[in-house]
Order: structure tokens, then C-alpha cells, then sequence
């Protein structure tokens, strides 16, 4: 199975998963196409920003690992998404 781990600049909730870097957001936009399984690793800082191209959506993901318990918008954006979340700080 191919998994795809990668990152961002910005997640949001209406305009999905962006980069900063074109030629960054081509490659990852080319991964989430090739791969089985997509996780996106974002913290805190990357959620609600909007950055220059866009890489995907937030329904192209399975996996979104993060560093803190999001909140109920996020949680239930989400769920209807069908991605599973991964949080650091209830982990432990």
C-alpha cells in the first residue's frame, strides 16, 4: 500500500489544503493523486489560513495528524469529510 505523509501551508475549511511554494504544491498535488492512503501532518498554526496554490481538498485526505485538540467546527468538517484525525496532545 502506498501511503503518503506531507505537509502544508494552510488548511481551510472552504478553500481545502494550500502551499506557498508552486513548485511544492504541484509535487504534493501529484502525491495525494498517486497514493492509497493520504495523511496530512498540520499543527495548530496551519489551520484556517489560506496560502498562494492549492494542493487538494480536504476530502482527498484519510489521515490529518495534528499537535492539538481541534475545534468542533474542525472536528465536525472533518467527520463529514471522512477523515480520521490523529491528535499529539490526546494521545498522550
Amino acid at each position: 500500500m502506498q501511503i503518503r505523509l506531507f505537509c502544508c501551508d494552510g488548511i481551510h475549511q472552504n478553500n481545502g489544503i494550500t502551499d506557498a511554494n508552486e513548485q511544492e504544491a504541484e509535487i504534493r498535488t501529484s502525491m495525494l493523486a498517486q497514493a492509497e492512503q493520504r495523511v496530512l501532518v498540520a499543527d495548530r498554526t496551519k489551520f484556517d489560513k489560506m496560502s498562494f496554490k492549492k494542493i487538494g481538498e480536504i476530502s482527498d485526505l484519510d489521515y490529518l495528524v495534528t499537535d492539538k485538540q481541534l475545534s468542533d467546527a474542525w472536528t465536525e468538517k472533518l467527520a463529514k469529510s471522512n477523515v480520521k484525525v490523529i491528535c499529539a496532545e490526546t494521545a498522550l
